[in-house]
Protein backbone atom coordinates (compact mmCIF):
# COMPACT_ATOMS: atom_id res chain seq x y z
CA UNK A 1 0.00 0.00 0.00
CA UNK A 2 1.49 3.57 -1.17
CA UNK A 3 2.00 6.65 1.13
CA UNK A 4 0.17 9.80 0.14
CA UNK A 5 -0.50 13.12 1.77
CA UNK A 6 -3.40 14.24 0.87
CA UNK A 7 -3.88 17.85 2.90
CA UNK A 8 -2.11 19.88 5.46
CA UNK A 9 -3.28 22.08 8.37
CA UNK A 10 -1.95 24.55 10.73
CA UNK A 11 -3.02 27.14 13.30
CA UNK A 12 -3.21 30.22 11.39
CA UNK A 13 -2.33 33.73 12.26
CA UNK A 14 -6.01 35.03 12.67
CA UNK A 15 -6.04 32.08 15.26
CA UNK A 16 -8.55 30.19 12.79
CA UNK A 17 -6.84 26.70 12.06
CA UNK A 18 -6.09 26.68 8.36
CA UNK A 19 -6.07 24.15 5.69
CA UNK A 20 -5.15 23.17 2.29
CA UNK A 21 -4.34 20.07 -0.31
CA UNK A 22 -0.84 19.24 0.13
CA UNK A 23 1.70 21.34 -1.97
CA UNK A 24 5.27 20.16 -1.66
CA UNK A 25 6.62 23.18 -2.82
CA UNK A 26 4.59 25.60 -0.19
CA UNK A 27 6.50 27.21 2.82
CA UNK A 28 3.60 27.20 5.34
CA UNK A 29 3.10 30.13 7.36
CA UNK A 30 3.17 28.89 11.02
CA UNK A 31 2.95 31.26 13.90
CA UNK A 32 5.58 30.24 16.87
CA UNK A 33 2.65 29.95 19.49
CA UNK A 34 1.44 27.08 17.75
CA UNK A 35 4.97 25.38 16.22
CA UNK A 36 3.02 22.35 14.53
CA UNK A 37 2.13 21.33 11.34
CA UNK A 38 -0.83 18.29 10.06
CA UNK A 39 -0.73 16.38 7.59
CA UNK A 40 -3.42 13.83 6.28
CA UNK A 41 -1.54 10.82 4.96
CA UNK A 42 -3.65 7.95 3.21
CA UNK A 43 -2.26 4.36 3.00
CA UNK A 44 0.56 3.99 5.38
CA UNK A 45 1.90 6.23 8.18
CA UNK A 46 4.45 8.66 7.00
CA UNK A 47 7.96 8.12 8.54
CA UNK A 48 10.83 10.19 9.09
CA UNK A 49 13.96 10.04 7.65
CA UNK A 50 17.52 9.28 8.77
CA UNK A 51 18.56 6.08 11.07
CA UNK A 52 17.78 6.95 14.29
CA UNK A 53 14.74 9.42 13.72
CA UNK A 54 13.01 11.08 16.94
CA UNK A 55 9.48 9.86 16.68
CA UNK A 56 8.28 12.32 18.63
CA UNK A 57 8.61 14.66 16.05
CA UNK A 58 6.04 13.14 13.57
CA UNK A 59 3.01 11.58 15.91
CA UNK A 60 -0.57 10.19 15.01
CA UNK A 61 -3.50 11.80 16.44
CA UNK A 62 -5.65 9.53 18.23
CA UNK A 63 -9.64 9.55 17.67
CA UNK A 64 -9.11 11.28 14.14
CA UNK A 65 -8.77 8.24 11.80
CA UNK A 66 -10.90 8.67 8.42
CA UNK A 67 -10.69 7.12 4.79
CA UNK A 68 -10.40 8.64 1.65
CA UNK A 69 -10.87 7.11 -1.19
CA UNK A 70 -11.39 3.78 -0.17
CA UNK A 71 -7.98 3.85 1.89
CA UNK A 72 -7.38 4.28 5.38
CA UNK A 73 -6.21 7.62 6.45
CA UNK A 74 -4.98 9.82 9.18
CA UNK A 75 -3.81 13.10 10.70
CA UNK A 76 0.00 12.96 12.15
CA UNK A 77 1.41 15.72 13.72
CA UNK A 78 4.80 17.33 13.02
CA UNK A 79 5.66 19.08 16.59
CA UNK A 80 8.76 21.46 16.03
CA UNK A 81 8.49 23.38 19.22
CA UNK A 82 11.65 21.67 20.46
CA UNK A 83 13.76 23.09 17.72
CA UNK A 84 12.75 26.57 17.88
CA UNK A 85 14.86 26.52 20.98
CA UNK A 86 15.16 28.86 23.34
CA UNK A 87 17.09 30.83 20.87
CA UNK A 88 14.06 31.74 19.53
CA UNK A 89 14.53 30.75 16.08
CA UNK A 90 12.09 31.88 13.23
CA UNK A 91 12.37 31.58 9.43
CA UNK A 92 12.17 28.15 6.93
CA UNK A 93 12.45 24.71 9.12
CA UNK A 94 11.93 21.32 7.42
CA UNK A 95 11.82 17.77 7.83
CA UNK A 96 12.88 15.31 5.88
CA UNK A 97 10.59 12.28 5.20
CA UNK A 98 11.44 8.22 4.53
CA UNK A 99 7.56 8.01 3.76
CA UNK A 100 6.15 9.10 0.89
CA UNK A 101 9.55 8.82 -0.46
CA UNK A 102 11.49 11.98 -1.20
CA UNK A 103 9.39 14.24 0.55
CA UNK A 104 10.05 16.84 2.74
CA UNK A 105 7.38 18.96 4.72
CA UNK A 106 8.42 22.87 4.98
CA UNK A 107 7.14 25.50 7.37
CA UNK A 108 8.19 29.05 7.64
CA UNK A 109 7.85 29.91 11.62
CA UNK A 110 6.42 33.74 12.00
CA UNK A 111 6.46 35.37 15.32
CA UNK A 112 3.17 35.64 17.41
CA UNK A 113 4.16 34.96 21.19
CA UNK A 114 5.92 37.88 21.99
CA UNK A 115 6.03 40.36 19.27
CA UNK A 116 3.63 40.30 16.05
CA UNK A 117 4.81 40.83 12.67
CA UNK A 118 3.67 44.58 12.56
CA UNK A 119 6.62 45.03 15.71
CA UNK A 120 9.10 43.04 13.31
CA UNK A 121 8.58 45.61 10.70
CA UNK A 122 8.85 48.23 12.99
CA UNK A 123 12.09 47.07 14.64
CA UNK A 124 13.39 46.65 11.04
CA UNK A 125 12.35 50.01 9.89
CA UNK A 126 14.00 51.66 12.83
CA UNK A 127 17.65 49.85 12.58
CA UNK A 128 17.67 50.54 8.42
CA UNK A 129 16.63 54.24 9.59
CA UNK A 130 19.15 55.25 12.07
CA UNK A 131 22.12 52.92 10.78
CA UNK A 132 21.35 52.95 7.29
CA UNK A 133 21.71 48.71 7.12
CA UNK A 134 19.77 46.10 6.91
CA UNK A 135 19.84 43.27 9.54
CA UNK A 136 17.16 41.03 8.64
CA UNK A 137 19.23 38.86 6.02
CA UNK A 138 19.31 35.42 6.90
CA UNK A 139 23.30 34.38 6.62
CA UNK A 140 23.18 30.84 8.42
CA UNK A 141 26.23 29.19 7.56
CA UNK A 142 26.03 26.71 4.91
CA UNK A 143 22.79 28.39 3.63
CA UNK A 144 22.43 31.38 1.10
CA UNK A 145 19.63 31.89 1.50
CA UNK A 146 17.42 35.34 2.12
CA UNK A 147 14.32 35.55 4.74
CA UNK A 148 13.67 39.00 4.36
CA UNK A 149 14.28 40.40 0.62
CA UNK A 150 12.41 43.48 0.71
CA UNK A 151 14.72 46.35 0.48
CA UNK A 152 15.45 49.54 1.52
CA UNK A 153 14.53 52.82 0.11
CA UNK A 154 17.76 53.66 -1.63
CA UNK A 155 20.19 50.36 -2.08
CA UNK A 156 21.06 48.41 0.44
CA UNK A 157 25.18 46.74 0.73
CA UNK A 158 25.77 43.10 -1.07
CA UNK A 159 26.60 40.74 1.54
CA UNK A 160 29.30 38.03 0.74
CA UNK A 161 27.33 35.81 -0.07
CA UNK A 162 25.14 38.05 -2.51
CA UNK A 163 28.75 38.84 -3.99
CA UNK A 164 30.08 35.67 -3.93
CA UNK A 165 26.57 34.13 -5.81
CA UNK A 166 26.78 37.22 -8.65
CA UNK A 167 30.13 36.61 -9.55
CA UNK A 168 30.12 32.54 -9.98
CA UNK A 169 26.38 33.37 -12.22
CA UNK A 170 28.17 36.34 -13.94
CA UNK A 171 31.74 34.47 -14.14
CA UNK A 172 29.64 31.88 -16.62
CA UNK A 173 28.56 34.58 -18.57
CA UNK A 174 31.81 36.39 -19.46
CA UNK A 175 33.51 32.59 -20.27
CA UNK A 176 30.66 31.78 -22.63
CA UNK A 177 30.81 35.17 -24.67
CA UNK A 178 35.06 35.40 -24.47
CA UNK A 179 34.27 31.66 -26.09
CA UNK A 180 32.18 32.34 -28.56
CA UNK A 181 32.49 36.43 -28.63
CA UNK A 182 30.13 38.55 -30.96
CA UNK A 183 31.30 39.50 -34.26
CA UNK A 184 29.97 41.89 -37.29
CA UNK A 185 28.76 39.99 -40.04
CA UNK A 186 30.44 41.96 -42.92
CA UNK A 187 33.61 41.28 -40.91
CA UNK A 188 33.62 39.44 -38.00
CA UNK A 189 37.60 38.91 -37.92
CA UNK A 190 39.07 42.30 -37.96
CA UNK A 191 35.70 43.69 -35.64
CA UNK A 192 35.05 41.79 -33.13
CA UNK A 193 37.85 43.11 -30.26
CA UNK A 194 35.70 46.85 -31.06
CA UNK A 195 32.39 45.91 -30.47
CA UNK A 196 30.46 47.24 -27.39
CA UNK A 197 28.89 43.78 -26.50
CA UNK A 198 32.53 41.73 -25.91
CA UNK A 199 34.09 45.10 -24.34
CA UNK A 200 31.62 44.76 -21.72
CA UNK A 201 33.96 41.98 -20.15
CA UNK A 202 36.01 43.58 -19.66
CA UNK A 203 34.42 46.55 -18.04
CA UNK A 204 32.27 44.02 -16.01
CA UNK A 205 35.74 42.57 -15.02
CA UNK A 206 37.25 45.43 -13.43
CA UNK A 207 33.83 47.16 -11.36
CA UNK A 208 33.64 42.90 -9.88
CA UNK A 209 37.36 42.95 -8.87
CA UNK A 210 37.18 46.58 -7.40
CA UNK A 211 34.17 45.44 -5.48
CA UNK A 212 35.90 42.12 -4.30
CA UNK A 213 38.62 44.34 -3.03
CA UNK A 214 36.68 46.32 -1.32
CA UNK A 215 35.14 43.29 0.49
CA UNK A 216 38.29 41.79 0.93
CA UNK A 217 39.82 44.59 2.64
CA UNK A 218 36.43 45.11 4.87
CA UNK A 219 36.64 41.19 5.50
CA UNK A 220 40.12 41.48 7.41
CA UNK A 221 38.97 44.55 9.40
CA UNK A 222 36.07 41.93 10.79
CA UNK A 223 38.80 39.39 11.56
CA UNK A 224 40.86 42.24 13.17
CA UNK A 225 37.87 42.93 15.00
CA UNK A 226 37.00 39.53 16.36
CA UNK A 227 40.70 38.73 17.22
CA UNK A 228 40.86 41.65 19.20
CA UNK A 229 37.39 41.08 21.06
CA UNK A 230 38.62 37.27 21.76
CA UNK A 231 42.35 38.67 23.10
CA UNK A 232 40.17 40.42 25.74
CA UNK A 233 38.71 37.23 27.04
CA UNK A 234 35.01 36.14 26.42
CA UNK A 235 32.96 33.83 27.84
CA UNK A 236 33.32 30.03 26.14
CA UNK A 237 30.33 30.00 24.21
CA UNK A 238 30.74 34.21 23.28
CA UNK A 239 34.43 32.56 22.32
CA UNK A 240 33.05 29.64 20.28
CA UNK A 241 30.55 31.74 18.27
CA UNK A 242 33.26 34.23 17.44
CA UNK A 243 35.50 31.80 16.50
CA UNK A 244 33.10 30.16 13.84
CA UNK A 245 32.61 33.63 12.55
CA UNK A 246 36.31 34.06 11.83
CA UNK A 247 36.16 30.50 10.21
CA UNK A 248 33.15 31.63 8.14
CA UNK A 249 35.06 35.10 7.28
CA UNK A 250 38.39 33.42 6.41
CA UNK A 251 36.40 31.40 3.87
CA UNK A 252 34.42 33.96 2.32
CA UNK A 253 38.27 35.59 2.22
CA UNK A 254 39.29 32.57 0.30
CA UNK A 255 36.27 32.42 -2.10
CA UNK A 256 36.62 36.00 -3.04
CA UNK A 257 40.59 36.01 -3.73
CA UNK A 258 40.05 32.99 -5.99
CA UNK A 259 37.04 34.80 -7.60
CA UNK A 260 39.09 37.80 -8.02
CA UNK A 261 42.39 35.96 -9.56
CA UNK A 262 39.54 34.58 -12.15
CA UNK A 263 38.81 37.86 -13.05
CA UNK A 264 41.83 38.65 -14.04
CA UNK A 265 42.31 36.78 -16.62
CA UNK A 266 39.35 38.04 -18.35
CA UNK A 267 40.37 41.96 -18.92
CA UNK A 268 41.57 43.00 -22.06
CA UNK A 269 43.04 46.10 -21.24
CA UNK A 270 42.36 47.53 -25.30
CA UNK A 271 38.74 47.17 -24.72
CA UNK A 272 38.59 49.43 -21.85
CA UNK A 273 39.22 52.39 -23.96
CA UNK A 274 35.93 51.23 -25.45
CA UNK A 275 32.89 53.74 -23.48
CA UNK A 276 29.83 51.23 -22.81
CA UNK A 277 26.64 52.86 -22.50
CA UNK A 278 23.00 51.60 -21.72
CA UNK A 279 20.79 50.85 -24.79
CA UNK A 280 18.91 48.32 -26.28
CA UNK A 281 22.02 46.40 -28.03
CA UNK A 282 22.84 45.49 -24.67
CA UNK A 283 19.63 43.57 -23.75
CA UNK A 284 19.64 41.31 -26.40
CA UNK A 285 21.38 38.47 -25.29
CA UNK A 286 20.58 36.97 -21.39
CA UNK A 287 24.39 36.77 -20.87
CA UNK A 288 24.91 40.66 -21.17
CA UNK A 289 21.64 41.51 -19.31
CA UNK A 290 23.63 39.26 -16.60
CA UNK A 291 26.83 41.02 -16.80
CA UNK A 292 25.29 44.36 -16.84
CA UNK A 293 24.13 43.81 -13.25
CA UNK A 294 27.31 44.29 -11.65
CA UNK A 295 26.72 48.28 -12.64
CA UNK A 296 23.34 48.24 -11.40
CA UNK A 297 22.17 49.38 -7.84
CA UNK A 298 22.10 46.60 -5.54
CA UNK A 299 18.47 47.03 -4.91
CA UNK A 300 17.90 45.46 -8.58
CA UNK A 301 19.39 42.58 -8.00
CA UNK A 302 17.81 39.45 -9.38
CA UNK A 303 16.67 36.81 -7.01
CA UNK A 304 15.98 33.09 -7.00
CA UNK A 305 12.34 31.74 -6.78
CA UNK A 306 12.58 30.28 -3.42
CA UNK A 307 13.87 34.09 -2.14
CA UNK A 308 11.03 35.70 -4.07
CA UNK A 309 8.81 33.56 -2.19
CA UNK A 310 10.17 34.34 1.08
CA UNK A 311 9.99 38.04 0.66
CA UNK A 312 7.79 39.41 3.01
CA UNK A 313 8.47 36.63 6.04
CA UNK A 314 10.83 38.04 8.89
CA UNK A 315 14.27 37.41 9.62
CA UNK A 316 14.99 33.77 10.76
CA UNK A 317 16.66 34.61 14.85
CA UNK A 318 14.96 37.50 16.70
CA UNK A 319 17.13 37.86 19.82
CA UNK A 320 20.50 39.48 17.74
CA UNK A 321 17.59 41.59 16.47
CA UNK A 322 15.52 42.44 19.62
CA UNK A 323 19.30 43.17 21.13
CA UNK A 324 20.48 45.60 18.19
CA UNK A 325 16.94 47.71 18.65
CA UNK A 326 17.09 48.36 21.77
CA UNK A 327 20.29 50.17 21.19
CA UNK A 328 18.60 52.12 18.95
CA UNK A 329 15.74 52.57 21.16
CA UNK A 330 17.83 53.61 23.59
CA UNK A 331 19.39 56.14 21.18
CA UNK A 332 15.97 57.53 19.86
CA UNK A 333 14.94 58.11 23.45
CA UNK A 334 17.97 60.30 23.94
CA UNK A 335 17.25 62.49 20.58
CA UNK A 336 14.09 63.10 22.60
CA UNK A 337 15.66 64.69 25.75
CA UNK A 338 18.03 67.04 23.46
CA UNK A 339 21.25 64.23 23.00
CA UNK A 340 23.05 64.34 19.69
CA UNK A 341 26.21 63.36 18.25
CA UNK A 342 27.68 60.55 15.52
CA UNK A 343 27.38 57.06 15.33
CA UNK A 344 29.50 54.17 14.13
CA UNK A 345 29.43 50.41 13.87
CA UNK A 346 31.96 47.54 13.24
CA UNK A 347 31.20 44.35 10.87
CA UNK A 348 31.34 43.72 7.50
CA UNK A 349 27.48 41.58 6.61
CA UNK A 350 26.47 41.74 10.57
CA UNK A 351 26.68 43.98 13.32
CA UNK A 352 29.32 43.32 15.16
CA UNK A 353 29.19 46.49 17.59
CA UNK A 354 28.25 49.67 17.54
CA UNK A 355 28.64 52.82 19.27
CA UNK A 356 26.52 56.60 19.86
CA UNK A 357 28.85 59.28 21.32
CA UNK A 358 26.08 61.83 21.80
CA UNK A 359 26.26 65.50 23.96
CA UNK A 360 23.84 67.53 25.36
CA UNK A 361 25.01 70.91 26.75
CA UNK A 362 28.13 69.91 29.41
CA UNK A 363 26.95 66.85 29.45
CA UNK A 364 28.51 63.82 27.05
CA UNK A 365 26.99 60.06 26.90
CA UNK A 366 28.71 57.13 24.91
CA UNK A 367 26.73 53.83 24.77
CA UNK A 368 28.34 51.17 23.38
CA UNK A 369 26.54 48.22 21.92
CA UNK A 370 28.61 44.42 22.09
CA UNK A 371 31.37 46.44 23.70
CA UNK A 372 32.79 43.23 25.18
CA UNK A 373 34.95 44.62 28.44
CA UNK A 374 38.79 43.43 28.80
CA UNK A 375 39.13 41.02 31.61
CA UNK A 376 41.53 41.01 34.16
CA UNK A 377 44.53 39.50 33.65
CA UNK A 378 44.69 37.35 36.98
CA UNK A 379 47.62 35.14 35.91
CA UNK A 380 49.69 38.39 36.44
CA UNK A 381 47.45 39.95 39.21
CA UNK A 382 49.68 39.49 42.24
CA UNK A 383 48.17 38.28 45.74
CA UNK A 384 46.41 40.47 47.72
CA UNK A 385 49.62 40.54 50.66
CA UNK A 386 51.74 41.88 47.78
CA UNK A 387 49.28 44.75 47.04
CA UNK A 388 47.70 47.40 48.77
CA UNK A 389 45.07 48.53 45.86
CA UNK A 390 41.93 46.35 44.86
CA UNK A 391 41.94 44.78 41.70
CA UNK A 392 39.82 46.73 38.90
CA UNK A 393 42.46 49.63 40.09
CA UNK A 394 45.59 47.20 39.81
CA UNK A 395 44.38 46.46 36.33
CA UNK A 396 43.69 49.79 35.47
CA UNK A 397 47.47 50.66 36.57
CA UNK A 398 49.05 47.80 34.74
CA UNK A 399 46.70 46.71 31.69
CA UNK A 400 46.47 47.99 28.31
CA UNK A 401 43.25 48.97 27.21
CA UNK A 402 41.48 49.68 23.78
CA UNK A 403 40.54 53.39 23.59
CA UNK A 404 37.25 52.11 21.73
CA UNK A 405 36.01 50.26 24.83
CA UNK A 406 37.84 51.56 28.34
CA UNK A 407 35.96 48.15 29.86
CA UNK A 408 37.18 46.10 32.33
CA UNK A 409 35.36 43.03 33.74
CA UNK A 410 36.27 40.92 37.04
CA UNK A 411 35.08 37.08 35.43
CA UNK A 412 34.99 36.34 31.60
CA UNK A 413 31.05 36.11 31.45
CA UNK A 414 30.97 40.02 31.78
CA UNK A 415 29.45 40.16 28.23
CA UNK A 416 26.62 43.00 28.39
CA UNK A 417 24.83 44.17 25.93
CA UNK A 418 25.32 47.50 26.87
CA UNK A 419 27.13 49.94 28.00
CA UNK A 420 26.67 53.96 29.22
CA UNK A 421 29.11 56.41 29.91
CA UNK A 422 28.04 60.04 30.82
CA UNK A 423 30.45 62.49 31.82
CA UNK A 424 28.97 65.74 33.44
CA UNK A 425 30.95 68.02 35.48
CA UNK A 426 31.74 66.79 38.90
CA UNK A 427 31.16 63.29 38.46
CA UNK A 428 31.67 60.46 35.70
CA UNK A 429 28.59 57.32 35.80
CA UNK A 430 28.77 53.78 34.02
CA UNK A 431 25.14 52.73 33.50
CA UNK A 432 24.67 48.43 32.07
CA UNK A 433 21.98 46.65 30.89
CA UNK A 434 21.23 43.83 28.84
CA UNK A 435 18.07 42.46 26.23
CA UNK A 436 16.20 39.35 26.71
CA UNK A 437 13.61 38.46 24.46
CA UNK A 438 11.79 35.66 26.58
CA UNK A 439 8.30 34.90 27.86
CA UNK A 440 7.77 36.09 31.66
CA UNK A 441 5.89 33.08 32.17
CA UNK A 442 8.95 30.81 31.38
CA UNK A 443 11.68 33.00 32.12
CA UNK A 444 14.17 31.77 34.61
CA UNK A 445 11.30 29.47 36.40
CA UNK A 446 12.05 26.09 38.16
CA UNK A 447 10.22 24.23 35.19
CA UNK A 448 13.86 24.83 33.53
CA UNK A 449 16.46 24.39 36.14
CA UNK A 450 17.15 20.90 37.95
CA UNK A 451 16.40 21.92 41.30
CA UNK A 452 13.31 19.72 42.69
CA UNK A 453 12.89 21.23 45.83
CA UNK A 454 10.83 24.50 44.31
CA UNK A 455 7.86 24.74 42.40
CA UNK A 456 7.61 25.46 38.94
CA UNK A 457 6.27 28.98 40.07
CA UNK A 458 9.66 30.32 41.62
CA UNK A 459 12.16 31.88 39.78
CA UNK A 460 15.75 30.33 39.76
CA UNK A 461 18.22 33.00 40.55
CA UNK A 462 20.90 32.20 38.60
CA UNK A 463 18.56 32.29 35.65
CA UNK A 464 16.87 35.75 35.82
CA UNK A 465 18.15 38.56 33.63
CA UNK A 466 17.85 41.48 36.36
CA UNK A 467 20.02 38.91 38.53
CA UNK A 468 22.57 39.04 35.81
CA UNK A 469 22.44 42.55 35.22
CA UNK A 470 23.32 43.22 38.74
CA UNK A 471 26.05 40.67 38.72
CA UNK A 472 27.39 42.67 35.68
CA UNK A 473 27.52 45.68 37.83
CA UNK A 474 29.34 44.29 40.19
CA UNK A 475 31.92 42.76 38.37
CA UNK A 476 32.60 45.76 35.35
CA UNK A 477 34.37 49.14 35.60
CA UNK A 478 34.74 51.90 33.24
CA UNK A 479 38.76 52.53 33.29
CA UNK A 480 39.54 56.52 32.22
CA UNK A 481 42.60 57.36 32.23
CA UNK A 482 43.57 55.03 35.20
CA UNK A 483 40.75 56.00 37.22
CA UNK A 484 38.48 53.60 37.77
CA UNK A 485 35.16 54.73 37.37
CA UNK A 486 32.33 51.90 38.54
CA UNK A 487 28.76 51.36 37.81
CA UNK A 488 26.02 53.64 39.83
CA UNK A 489 23.70 51.76 42.41
CA UNK A 490 20.75 52.29 40.29
CA UNK A 491 22.73 51.92 37.19
CA UNK A 492 21.23 48.68 35.68
CA UNK A 493 18.59 48.11 33.34
CA UNK A 494 17.10 45.13 31.54
CA UNK A 495 15.25 45.50 27.83
CA UNK A 496 11.59 42.86 28.35
CA UNK A 497 9.45 42.46 25.28
CA UNK A 498 6.56 44.58 26.66
CA UNK A 499 4.42 44.50 28.51
CA UNK A 500 5.86 45.58 31.66
CA UNK A 501 3.20 44.69 34.19
CA UNK A 502 3.84 40.79 32.96
CA UNK A 503 7.01 40.97 34.40
CA UNK A 504 5.80 42.47 37.92
CA UNK A 505 7.01 39.42 39.50
CA UNK A 506 10.97 40.40 38.32
CA UNK A 507 11.01 43.73 39.52
CA UNK A 508 11.47 43.22 43.28
CA UNK A 509 13.62 40.13 43.40
CA UNK A 510 15.95 39.81 46.14
CA UNK A 511 19.41 40.57 45.31
CA UNK A 512 18.01 42.93 42.05
CA UNK A 513 15.84 45.03 43.74
CA UNK A 514 17.33 48.21 42.32
CA UNK A 515 17.13 46.82 38.11
CA UNK A 516 14.94 48.81 36.06
CA UNK A 517 13.03 47.08 33.92
CA UNK A 518 12.09 48.72 30.44
CA UNK A 519 9.18 47.14 28.64
CA UNK A 520 9.08 49.08 24.99
CA UNK A 521 6.99 48.24 22.32
CA UNK A 522 8.25 49.13 18.35
CA UNK A 523 6.90 52.00 17.79
CA UNK A 524 5.48 54.54 20.46
CA UNK A 525 5.48 53.40 23.69
CA UNK A 526 4.59 56.45 26.47
CA UNK A 527 4.93 54.31 29.29
CA UNK A 528 8.68 52.97 28.51
CA UNK A 529 9.40 56.46 27.65
CA UNK A 530 8.35 57.32 30.86
CA UNK A 531 10.44 54.71 32.97
CA UNK A 532 13.22 55.59 30.72
CA UNK A 533 13.56 58.81 31.78
CA UNK A 534 13.10 58.49 35.19
CA UNK A 535 15.70 55.87 35.21
CA UNK A 536 17.98 58.64 33.86
CA UNK A 537 16.71 61.27 36.40
CA UNK A 538 17.26 59.47 39.29
CA UNK A 539 20.95 58.76 38.33
CA UNK A 540 21.81 62.20 36.72
CA UNK A 541 19.17 64.62 38.43
CA UNK A 542 20.00 67.40 36.22
CA UNK A 543 20.15 65.02 32.86
CA UNK A 544 16.49 66.22 31.83
CA UNK A 545 16.97 69.68 32.27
Amino acid sequence: MNTEIVSVRWHGTNTVTDAAPWNPQEWYLVPDDHPYLDILTRGNHAQIAGKNPDKKLLTTLKGEDTVVQDQPARWQRWNFEADLGYKRRFGRISLRLKVPKDCVLQAYVIPAKLLNFRDIEIMIGDIREMLGIDVSWERGPGDRGKAWARTAHGTRSATSHDLIDHVGQELKAARSIRQTPFTELTSPTATQFMLVENALVSHWAVRRSTLISKRISKIKNEIAVYENINSRGSPNGRRERTNQAIDTLRKHESELKNLRLRLRHLIAPRELNIAIYSSPLLQRDYRLRLLLRAFGTTGSQAYSDTEAQLSHYPPVVLNDLWELWGAVWLVRELEKLGFSGTWSHRGVDTVVSCCWRLNKGEISLDLDYEARPALVDHDRLPPISERNVPTMEWAALNQHFDEECPYLGLEARCSPDYLIRISCPGQKILIVGDACLASPEHHAKMSECVDNNLSNDEIAPSKAKPLTVEHYRRTIAWIDRHEVVRCHPLGGFVLFPPTAEKWSAFAKLPGASDCTLLCPRPGVDPEASGRFKHFLSSIVPGLLD
